[in-house]
């Protein structure tokens, strides 16, 4: 990989797939990049195509981190881009602009904009004025607001955190499901509602969540709209996606309905950046309602670089206010499947259980996948080093089960 002089370096705030994936799109071009890391288990330590530096004492110290990134910012001739690849990186960035432009080329986003997207609550507002099909929710109500919300809404019910990584929520998963009034209402009475939105659980679900992926440029362009289409999730039908396609589908008109609904939302929001916007298809009424707006790099975003069309890579070009090369604006994704190998283990785990899919028919999948979250032939070792933790896990899962089996046989003789 040969370095490109004159161009300025790059800051990634790395988070999971998606900061490996971010890291990756931007130095396959030759341009030098560090990660940050928060968590020494983090696979970006392992890639060969930058330089990670982890700050796990930072992750929730906000004003060490703008001193040490003001610091580390000094240390190149040019200021540097600053990407985050979390909400909570990206409200941080927004929270600190001032400072932070001061170092860094980062994106216009105003903390107030961010917080209308990011923000479940105020997106659902965002979208009702810009006549976008929402569902049903409710933010942190109190017990009599609650109660006055269900009379109109009924069962099942998903609760979520207000955006991802807010710390006022007592959520210990992504999305929590109540197939009843009394399960939430119990769930309320013991945890409240503090950070989070309660919605209707509409049908749908795996196989009925779509993802529409761009760019929103500093001249306010939107760049390269693609399609994504979420087979299967952690945790399966409200989860993130571990089993995923793009384009999304082969009908031309439904494609073309889920980039306009998107392009609407993008452009009322004023955002700038990589964002990706869910949507929920009502097989039903064939409706498309929106779920969620990341203001931010997303988990699958290797799998659209795999595809054909590099977001990170056009990002740091226009952060940097300079063109690309031609080929990168007239990039169309090309079909392939992917697929994060062991959160997607687990989703199968949870959907056999249910007998909603085969051992067979899981396999016959992943055989048909072209592209992987961590795995990189070029890039081989943060993908090797997730898969020798998940070998490690479960073959502590399975001794302490042996030793659970031994236990009980010993106590019976």
């Amino acid at each position: 990989m040969k370095k490109r002089k004159g161009l300025p370096h790059a800051v990634v705030l790395n988070s999971a797939s998606a900061g490996l994936a971010t890291v990756r799109g931007i130095a396959e071009a030759g341009i030098s990049v560090t990660a940050i890391a928060f968590y020494s288990v983090e696979p970006v330590h392992f890639s060969r195509f930058c330089k990670t530096i982890t700050l796990s004492e930072l992750k929730n110290d906000q004003p060490g981190l703008l001193n040490w990134l003001i610091a580390y910012s000094k240390k190149f001739e040019l200021p540097p881009v600053l990407i985050p690849t979390s909400d909570k990186q990206a409200l941080f960035i927004a929270k600190y602009s001032d400072l932070l432009s001061k170092s860094y080329r980062i994106w216009s986003n105003s903390l107030q904009k961010l917080e209308g997207i990011i923000n479940k609550d105020q997106l659902q507002h965002l979208s009702q004025r810009s006549h976008i099909p929402t569902i049903p929710c409710i933010a942190e109500p109190n017990e009599a607001e609650l109660q006055q919300w269900l009379v109109a809404n009924k069962a099942p019910f998903i609760m979520k955190p207000n955006y991802e990584g807010t710390t006022k929520s007592a959520l210990k998963v992504k999305n929590e499901t109540f197939l009843s009034e009394d399960d939430l209402l119990n769930y309320v009475e013991f945890h409240g509602t503090s950070g989070t939105v309660i919605q209707r659980l509409l049908k749908g679900g795996d196989g009925n969540i779509y993802d529409c992926y761009g760019l929103a440029c500093r001249d306010s362009k939107l760049q390269s709209l693609s399609t994504h289409r979420r087979w299967r999730q952690l945790n399966p039908d409200v989860g993130s996606t571990t089993y995923g396609e793009i384009p999304a589908s082969n009908d031309a008109e439904f494609e073309a309905r889920l980039i306009e609904l998107t392009r609407v939302l993008v452009e009322a929001s004023g955002f700038n950046g990589i964002f990706g916007v869910e949507w929920l298809h009502d097989p039903q009424t064939d409706e498309l309602f929106i779920i969620d707006f990341n203001a931010r790099p997303f988990s699958s975003i290797g799998h659209l670089h795999s595809c054909g069309v590099n977001l990170p890579l056009l990002a740091y070009y226009d952060l940097i206010e300079q063109r690309g090369p031609n080929e990168l604006y007239s990039a169309v994704a090309t079909h392939k499947f992917w697929v994060d190998v062991i959160r997607d283990f687990w989703s199968f785990g949870a959907k056999r259980k249910s007998n909603l899919i085969t051992t067979r028919q899981w396999l016959i999948s992943i055989l048909g996948c072209r592209c992987c979250a961590y795995w990189r032939w070029y890039d081989p070792l943060p993908g090797t080093y997730r898969m020798l933790k998940f070998t490690q896990l479960l073959v502590g899962i399975s001794v302490k089960k042996i030793s659970y089996s031994l236990k009980r046989l010993i106590k019976k003789t």
